[in-house]
């Protein structure tokens, strides 16, 4: 699904607007990849201790801090990247690609919009995994790739490589941020927490 997901806006884009927006979209999503490669490398190696807690008692008050925690130094890095290439973004695409490559920094600036509380969240994923209840968050990207393909074929056609990032933004808005969010909080993470953390942090980040 994540492969459907992350790839389809390519074929789309081929198919209706041209080699130049492929291109032009492939750099793009090339850029935001950066942005997320540390926050998802870290919650992959706390899958034993989340195991391990989850077996004990009492185990989930310590789940729900490594979860805001973690979370915080996630959303730092991912804003503090988001706030740096709106700043810098364009004047760097245009000295690496040229000025025929503009609408990258466009592209870039609505997918990272789009992830920044799935990849602040990403602890979650080793959470459910502990838990043996992964399988709604599967159900879930499901539905958002199937939707996102429909999203994308409509939007592109009319607005080309920036209506597939918009695609992409709002499935990640509905997955990721209503319905994982919901879930969370079935299974016992304390999402009012880890929302006023991040609230917190926001203003001075900007």
């Amino acid at each position: 699904m994540d492969q459907i997901y992350w790839r389809i806006g390519y074929l789309i884009l081929g198919a209706i607007s041209g080699t130049v927006a492929v291109a032009s979209y492939s750099i793009a999503m090339q850029i935001s990849s950066f942005a997320i490669f540390l926050p998802t490398a870290m919650h992959g190696v706390f899958l034993p201790k989340l195991s391990a807690l989850i077996a004990s008692k009492t185990g989930l008050i310590e789940v729900n801090n490594i979860f805001c925690k973690l979370g915080r130094l996630q959303y730092m890095f991912i804003m503090c990247c988001l706030v740096g290439f709106i700043l810098l973004g364009k004047t760097f695409i245009t000295l690496w690609v040229g000025d025929s490559y503009a609408s990258c920094y466009l592209v870039v600036i609505i997918v990272v919009f789009g992830y920044i509380l799935d990849v602040s969240q990403n602890v979650g994923i080793s959470i459910l995994q502990a838990m043996n209840k992964h399988a709604f968050r599967a159900y879930v990207y499901l539905g958002m790739s199937i939707l996102n393909v429909i999203l994308s074929i409509i939007l592109g056609k009319k607005y080309g490589e920036i209506g597939c990032a918009i695609s992409i933004a709002i499935c990640l808005f509905l997955g990721s941020g209503l319905m994982i969010n919901w879930y969370y909080n079935k299974v016992g993470i304390n999402i009012k927490i880890f929302f006023t953390n991040i609230l917190k942090l926001s203003f001075p980040l900007l």
